[in-house]
């Protein structure tokens, strides 16, 4: 856990690039500061504390996150909304009445169980013949996390958005939150979070939620027949399969991996699992078309009742004129202290499997081996997330923390000038831990290629399918240590010499691996299924 020193946190759910809004306060995530609750960490230690969230209502688990709340401050503790319009005091009388009113939670999630099985229950699984197109496309952003504007998601929301609209010619959004990054024509209707029910319902919100949800974007999209409907898959979540079922249009799910055994496996558990892997099943087997990330997936997909033909391979992507060489990368060395250095760069949300703990190893390792290039070196660690602490404490005991950078999270609109400050650029993806095919598409890898600098890489699932050794990238073995250290090593020694696989990362880039290119594939795809909207 980050030293305390200062006597005022404020706390936030989901990172969104800011370190703390006034002088005096620390930031901190609220998943890392329970963590350090749980470890006896932080207790009664601040003179104040405050959550800040986009509605200070929409707590998932009001009495536990109030508890902790308190606990850090008994003497002051509020949750209160980003732009300081709404706030509310937390204390033992509001921990009572959460919990009071968590007492009809039950029914809420009844009631929205009943709806999502009734609705199944009534509709086929595949519609009738689509209605003439009158409209853009529609995408749909119904995720019910809070504020996050950093990490691989939202770059790759702001990808397909753009890609879709420069398309077609325009789209219309509707979202519980604003992305960045997208083109400034582009215009979301906002769906106002405080609307929806389900906020004390813990893990049963996205059961709660969907009929309120459904209503607000019904209550806010144009009339007519969109080209089609776009939805990320979610939790419980079938608003994007009603909508686009009740205006005759296809939908679209993209996929991004199964939300349950994330939940179980990478996160604290979820209640109603039953329930959401039923439900994810049948968005699976009902979409018109299922764009799965990776080829685990697609395969995942088939298995659980999709039709082969309505399940593309769609693996994330970079906007080519947005991450390019030409990148100055000079203001950012300047602002992290990089200048005379040479810089290795991993961009990471500190997750299990993207491999922090090995490349750390790895720094140490090449320490051992060549000090005095690691002493004319940095690695750079841009993001924060769950394992972050666990990483710093790492980088001390491994003895190399005077050369690791750890910048926190930088927000998506300054990621291109960040990457360009980097020499080599790192994707140390490791394998699941239980075994499991690697799943993941990650849209670093695909930044990378786009920046054209030598990126080292684990020769894993996608990753090696789409990176070759020695003619885009330098492949290390998942979790290889030496391996790592090796062509860290070489990389950091002279840059100028893997020059040549850094452009080809970047030729592969732009002739295959665009967010355009993505959605050509998806508009043939439509075309296939007889329900194209020729742009």
């Amino acid at each position: 856990m980050a030293e305390l020193t200062a006597r005022r946190l404020e706390l936030r759910a989901a990172s969104d690039g800011s370190e703390g809004s006034e002088p005096g306060w620390q930031m901190m995530l609220l998943e890392e500061a329970i963590a350090g609750l749980k470890r006896g960490h932080g207790i009664g230690r601040w003179h104040q504390v405050r959550l800040v969230l986009p509605n200070p209502y929409a707590l998932p688990n009001p009495v536990k996150t109030g508890l902790a709340l308190l606990l850090m401050s008994p003497a002051r503790a509020e949750i209160v909304s980003g732009n300081g319009s709404a706030r509310r005091a937390v204390t033992p009388l509001s921990l009572l009445t959460d919990a009071v009113r968590g007492l009809g939670r039950k029914d809420h999630v009844i009631r929205g169980r009943a709806d999502i099985l009734g609705w199944l229950a009534s509709e086929p699984v595949r519609s009738g013949a689509f209605a003439p197109a009158s409209g853009p496309p529609m995408v749909l952003r119904t995720g019910l996390w809070f504020g996050a504007k950093v990490g691989g998601a939202f770059s790759h929301a702001a990808g397909v958005i753009n890609a879709i609209f420069d398309r077609y010619g325009g789209l219309d959004i509707v979202s519980t939150d604003q992305v960045p990054g997208l083109r400034s024509a582009i215009k979301t209707r906002a769906i106002d979070i405080a609307q929806i029910d389900g906020w004390t319902c813990g893990d049963g919100l996205y059961l709660a939620a969907q009929p309120s949800l459904s209503a607000e974007i019904e209550s806010l999209a144009p009339a007519g027949a969109p080209a089609f409907v776009y939805q990320r898959s979610g939790l419980g979540d079938i608003s994007g399969l009603r909508f686009a079922r009740a205006r005759r249009r296809p939908f679209v799910l993209e996929y991004n991996g199964p939300e349950v055994w994330v939940a179980e496996k990478w996160g604290t558990g979820l209640g109603h699992s039953e329930d959401y892997q039923m439900i994810e099943t049948e968005l699976l087997r009902r979409a018109d078309l299922v764009l799965a990330v990776s080829q685990p997936l697609v395969e995942d997909a088939v298995a659980r009742g999709a039709e082969a033909s309505r399940v593309l391979l769609s693996p994330n992507a970079a906007e080519s004129a947005r991450f390019h060489p030409a990148i100055d990368g000079g203001p950012a060395r300047a602002r992290l202290g990089l200048e005379g250095q040479k810089v290795a760069m991993l961009v990471s949300s500190f997750g299990p499997w993207h491999g922090v703990e090995t490349a750390l190893d790895a720094l140490a390792e090449m320490k051992q081996r060549n000090p005095g290039l690691v002493a004319l070196s940095k690695l750079v660690l841009v993001g924060r997330g769950s394992g972050y602490d666990a990483a710093r404490a790492q980088a001390e005991q491994l003895g190399v923390s005077a050369h690791v950078i750890f910048t926190g999270p930088v927000p998506s609109e300054s990621t291109p000038e960040t990457l360009a400050a980097a020499d080599v650029l790192l994707s140390p993806q490791v394998h699941n831990r239980d075994g499991t095919l690697f799943f993941g598409s990650p849209t670093k890898l695909f930044e990378y290629m786009a920046m054209g600098k030598p990126i080292i890489a684990s020769d894993l699932a996608q990753i090696g399918d789409i990176l070759d050794n020695e003619k885009t990238a330098l492949l290390t073995g998942p979790g290889d240590v030496s391996a790592l250290a090796l062509a860290l090593e070489r990389a950091l020694s002279d840059p100028a010499a893997l020059a040549p696989l850094g452009a080809a990362a970047r030729a592969l880039l732009e002739a295959e691996h665009t967010w355009d290119a993505r959605i050509v594939a998806l508009d043939a795809a439509l075309q296939r299924i007889g329900a194209g909207a020729a742009p």
